[in-house]
């Protein structure tokens, strides 16, 4: 039949994988995790340019 082999492509463990990341991804968000991390972070650089460019690259990484 046409539809499983139409479902068969939406079936992949790669979709899967995608759509948890995005469900964390929103979790994080809905409950501001995001800034608690960052606000943390934060405390532990100086108040600078540079330091706030190392807290976000820090942020950024952590979180994915």
């Amino acid at each position: 039949m046409i539809t499983n082999a139409i479902s068969s492509n939406y079936s992949k463990s790669i979709i899967f994988l995608f759509l948890g990341g995005f469900m964390i991804a929103i979790a994080t968000q809905k409950t501001s995790l995001h800034k608690y991390v960052s606000y943390k972070i934060l405390s532990f650089f100086p108040n600078t340019p540079k330091g706030i460019l190392y807290t976000l690259c820090i942020t950024s990484a952590f979180l994915s």
